[in-house]
């Protein structure tokens, strides 16, 4: 079930961005600190350029998609999905889902940016209808020894 994120949600994402594996695919060296974390979580609850919504398996949270708006009808997303879920078709569930809201809301295209070497990201957006672009760049990540080769990803609506 996808939902909107409220603060009752706050102590379960701060669970999940804790675990190595979104640590290490958001670009972070350790977990953050949860007094700075609830600081930035409210700013995003009250930002009118960025949405963020839930995907929860039995009321458990199992993934996120944030949702920022480029521009009338471009919205940039990027997603993570829970260690205890990955694997599992979930991801692919998710942006499935999050398609669905955007094509609600009057949006026309999906971008992503996504690191080549994250092979379980590449195949939630081919199963979603994305198409990986040309255009890319690379990106330090921190539990990542080399530069990371990024690449843009694009799904019409």
């Amino acid at each position: 079930m996808l939902v909107e994120a409220t603060l009752d949600h706050f102590e379960s994402f701060y669970v999940l961005k804790c675990e190595r594996t979104n640590i290490e695919w958001t670009g972070f060296s350790q977990a953050p600190s949860k007094d700075h974390f609830y600081k930035w979580y409210i700013k995003q609850l009250r930002s009118t350029k960025r949405n963020i919504y839930f995907f929860l398996i039995d009321n458990n949270l199992a993934g996120y998609c944030y949702l920022d708006t480029i521009d009338e009808y471009t919205v940039e997303i990027a997603y993570g999905i829970s260690e205890l879920y990955s694997g599992k078709g979930k991801g692919t569930e998710l942006i499935a889902a999050i398609i669905d809201v955007l094509g609600k809301r009057g949006v026309r295209s999906v971008v992503a940016w996504v690191s080549e070497a994250n092979i379980g990201s590449s195949k939630i957006l081919l199963k979603n209808g994305f198409i990986k672009k040309s255009q890319s760049e690379y990106r330090q990540l921190p539990l990542i020894r080399n530069a990371a080769l990024f690449y843009l990803w694009q799904r019409e609506i």
